[in-house]
């Protein structure tokens, strides 16, 4: 899983840059095998005035195709992070359960026959 780091109309310190990469790390490891890339961009969209104003939009690509996009707003770029983060997370999670349960749908649509497994060989007939 490749992360990429853009910041828009401010400058991120090392040690945030790090303390966020560890933080998005965290929310999408387990899904490291299933992503090709993420993208984190920061912007501050009020420039030196207060408020509400840090945007964290992460694109997060996956393997073999699709993306996730998550946005959040925040006070605070650390606090706008990890809720884009975690949101990503939830997100990325839900759409590889909606693959595997469309790939096992299309596979068969009748259960097996007598209870036995599909890959058990043929229903017994008249035993």
């Amino acid at each position: 899983m490749q992360l990429q780091v853009r910041t828009k109309n401010f400058r991120l310190h090392d040690e945030v840059r790090e303390q966020l990469e560890r933080r998005i790390r965290f929310a999408l490891g387990r899904f490291a095998g299933r992503i090709s890339l993420v993208t984190v961009g920061l912007a501050d969209l009020n420039g030196p005035r207060r408020g509400t104003d840090k945007q964290c939009r992460l694109v997060v690509r996956m393997i073999p195709r699709g993306k996730v996009t998550i946005e959040e707003r925040h006070a605070d770029i650390a606090a706008a992070v990890a809720l884009a983060a975690d949101r990503a997370g939830w997100s990325v999670r839900r759409d590889l359960r909606r693959r595997h349960d469309t790939r096992y749908d299309r596979r068969s649509s009748e259960p097996p026959r007598n209870g036995s497994d599909a890959a058990d060989g043929p229903p017994a007939y008249g035993v």
